[in-house]
């Protein structure tokens, strides 16, 4: 992550920091989020609209945070119906990488499909880890930058520590509607230390 890094959750629920810092990790924060918007604007036209409309205005209840990490695929054949009905033609096949996310409310399904991968990483367990729940727990920011010319980078940092970076030319950028029709389960029910509620 280039802008909303790690520090950030780590001075969230850091005791030891006195308000001074926090205030100046705030002031920074706001910096980096103010860069981030405007390294953003330049991406316009090198995705679909709709998917630089989700990373440029994304935010509050269109917004991942808190959402959960579905799945997480790579491979040469997520499209091949592996059936028996045609073979794999594994000359004709190219790597891609699909992310699918739920949001916190769990009424938006969003999906991610990276094509002309130049980079994949899934990073769990973490070395550097903010703490550890035994799961990749809930995403906490996300980051569409781009990595040069021809192609961008795709970040997801989850509140595990835990992180996916994909480098790619292409993006097929969906959201769809989940309708709910089981009960609303509470976000937390038990206060974990360290964990904020």
């Amino acid at each position: 992550m280039k802008y909303f890094t790690k520090e950030f959750p780590k001075a969230d629920n850091s005791s030891s920091l006195s308000k001074r810092q926090q205030e100046a990790i705030h002031r920074k924060f706001l910096r980096n989020s103010k860069a981030y918007q405007k390294q953003l604007s330049k991406l316009e036209g090198r995705v679909s609209q709709a998917a630089w409309n989700f990373f440029y205005f994304g935010f509050g209840r269109w917004g991942l945070h808190d959402a959960h990490l579905l799945s997480f695929a790579a491979g040469d054949g997520l499209e091949f119906p592996a059936d028996g009905s045609q073979p794999f033609r594994y000359n004709t096949q190219k790597a891609k990488v699909r992310v699918l996310i739920l949001n916190r409310h769990q009424n938006l399904l969003y999906s991610f499909t990276c094509s002309d991968i130049r980079k994949a990483v899934f990073d769990y367990p973490t070395d550097d880890p903010l703490w550890n729940s035994g799961r990749l727990d809930d995403l906490l920011t996300y980051e569409l930058t781009s990595a040069n010319e021809q192609y961008l980078r795709l970040e997801f940092l989850f509140s595990s520590g835990a992180s996916i970076l994909v480098e790619f030319a292409r993006l097929q950028f969906r959201r769809q509607r989940v309708c709910r029709r089981n009960p609303r389960i509470p976000l937390m029910t038990t206060k974990v230390p360290g964990v904020p509620v």
